[in-house]
C-alpha cells in the first residue's frame, strides 16, 4: 500500500509539474510518454514489493524467540 501510494503521489506531481510547464512556456510541449509513465509507476510498485514485502514474508517464518535471540548477541 504505501509504494502504490507513492507512485501515484509521484504521478499527480510529475503531472502537475508538467502542467505547470505549460502554464509558464506555452510554447514548450511538456507532456509526459506513455511509456515515462508506466515505466515510474512499475519502478515504484516493484521496488516496494522486493524490498518490503519479500524481506517481511522471509522474517514472518522465523521463531520468534530464536530471531531475537540472534539479534541481542
Amino acid at each position: 500500500m504505501l509504494s502504490l501510494t507513492g507512485a501515484l503521489v509521484g504521478f499527480a506531481l510529475g503531472h502537475l509539474g508538467a502542467a505547470l510547464i505549460r502554464q509558464l512556456y506555452p510554447a514548450f510541449p511538456a507532456f509526459p510518454p506513455d511509456w515515462a509513465v508506466l515505466a515510474g509507476l512499475g519502478t515504484a510498485l516493484v521496488t516496494g514489493i522486493l524490498f518490503g514485502v519479500l524481506p517481511a514474508r522471509r522474517a514472518a517464518q522465523l521463531d520468534p524467540v530464536q530471531a531475537l535471540a540472534k539479534r541481542l548477541k
